[in-house]
C-alpha cells in the first residue's frame, strides 16, 4: 500500500519517455490504495517495475515462459475530449538484451490472443499494434526501444496508434 505521493520518475525514465497519441491528453490523478499509487500532482508516477512488468505481459492466452525483470517503470495517465481512459506504460530494462527478452515474451502473449479477445492490425520486428476486447474496445500498441518497452492502451476502437511510438529512445 502506497504511504505517500509516487515519483515522477523511475530510474532514468522520465515523462518524456512515456508514449502518448493524437487526441489524449496527460491527466493527473489522485491514486488511492486501490489504484496502487498515491497521485502526485503530475501525468506520471512511478510504478513497481514487477507488478507493472507482469500486469503487462500476462495476457492470459497461454502459459508464462521466464522474463527479465524491468529495473524501473513509469506510467502515464490520459484522457481524450469525451472522458475515456488511457495509459501509457515504460518499463526499463538492465541491458537492451533483457528488453528485447522481455518484448519478445510479450509478442508470443499478444499473438497468442489474436483472434480470441485481440485483432493484430500491423507488426514489425520492434512495434505491435493491435485491438483489444476488455468489455470495451480498446486500442494498443507496444514497442522495443532501446534498453525500453513501452505500451500505450487508450479506449477507443478506432484510434491510430501506428506512430505513437515513433521517436522514443
Amino acid at each position: 500500500m502506497p504511504t505517500g505521493p509516487a515519483e515522477t520518475t523511475a530510474g532514468t525514465l522520465t515523462e518524456t519517455d512515456v508514449a502518448t497519441a493524437d487526441g489524449w491528453h496527460p491527466t493527473a490523478k489522485p491514486g488511492g490504495p486501490e489504484e496502487g499509487f498515491m497521485g502526485n500532482g503530475s501525468w506520471v508516477h512511478a510504478t513497481s517495475p514487477e507488478h507493472s512488468a507482469y500486469a503487462a505481459i500476462a495476457l492470459g492466452c497461454t502459459e508464462l515462459a521466464p522474463y527479465p525483470q524491468p529495473i524501473a517503470a513509469l506510467e502515464g495517465n490520459l484522457t481524450d475530449e469525451a472522458g475515456h481512459p488511457g495509459i501509457g506504460l515504460t518499463l526499463e530494462f538492465a541491458s537492451a538484451a533483457d528488453a528485447t527478452a522481455y518484448f519478445g515474451e510479450w509478442l508470443r502473449q499478444a499473438e497468442a490472443c489474436v483472434g480470441t479477445a485481440t485483432e493484430r492490425l500491423s507488426a514489425t520486428p520492434d512495434t505491435w499494434v493491435g485491438r483489444r476486447n476488455l468489455g470495451s474496445v480498446w486500442s494498443e500498441t507496444a514497442g522495443l526501444r532501446g534498453e525500453t518497452v513501452r505500451f500505450l492502451i487508450v479506449e477507443s476502437p478506432d484510434a491510430d496508434l501506428s506512430h505513437a511510438l515513433d521517436g522514443a529512445r
